[in-house]
Parts: C-alpha cells; sequence; structure tokens
C-alpha cells in the first residue's frame, strides 16, 4: 500500500527489521501485545496518536532511498493538507502489519483450528 504524506509518497511494508524497530520504539511491549491491544480499534480508529504515528513510521521504514521523517515529523506531517487522511490509511496498514507478522511467526493454536475445520 501507499501513502502521501505532505505530498511525498510512501510504501508502507512491515520487513521483520522494521516489526523489531516498532517493538523497540514502544518499551514493554510486543509486536503480539500492539496487535492484540489494538485489533478491533484500528478499524475503529479507536487507537492512540502515539501507536497511530509508530505504526506508520515502521512502515515506512524500508523506504531507504527516501529521508524517513522522524515520529514527532510524521506527526505534524499528518495535519498537512497534501496527506492522505489517517481513516483511509489506518485499517489497511494495521492489515499489513498483521499479515506480516503471521507470515514471520506462527500463530499459536493456527493448525489446531484448522484441523477442526
Amino acid at each position: 500500500m501507499f501513502i502521501r504524506l505532505a505530498g511525498e509518497e510512501y510504501e508502507v511494508r512491515y520487513p521483520f527489521w522494521a516489526c523489531k524497530r516498532l517493538e523497540e520504539s514502544m518499551p514493554g511491549r510486543t509486536i503480539s501485545s500492539f496487535i492484540r491491544d489494538n485489533g478491533l480499534s484500528a478499524a475503529t480508529g479507536d487507537i492512540s496518536y502515539s501507536d497511530i504515528v509508530s505504526l506508520l513510521w515502521a512502515g515506512i521504514l524500508h523506504n531507504q532511498k527516501k529521508q524517513i521523517p522522524g515520529k514527532d515529523k510524521i506527526a505534524m506531517l499528518l495535519d498537512e493538507p497534501d496527506t492522505t487522511p489517517i481513516y483511509e490509511f489506518l485499517p489497511e496498514m494495521f492489515d499489513e502489519l498483521c499479515r506480516s507478522v503471521q507470515s514471520k511467526v506462527r500463530v499459536p493454536g493456527e493448525e489446531n483450528e484448522e484441523e477442526k475445520n
């Protein structure tokens, strides 16, 4: 997925090291707890501003050919007129994080659920 921050396009992806950086930026929280705490909330917009900025920041880190803004700058850019509105990308961005994590880390009980069906 792509988002626009103040007219600049960024692809949002969550490679393993971006997930690691996201986790490191939230002391005392894991990616799993971040996903659990924000699961349904991301779809409805009931998520903290700090978590939105952290999620976006981690998602654009892989854009190494561009100067990646820091979290405070991202927070400021989210108010700029030529920025994709949060409600347009938040649920999809969160879904992208979940898909990425699930593809890298086996979720306990997932096999058992498939066997039951």
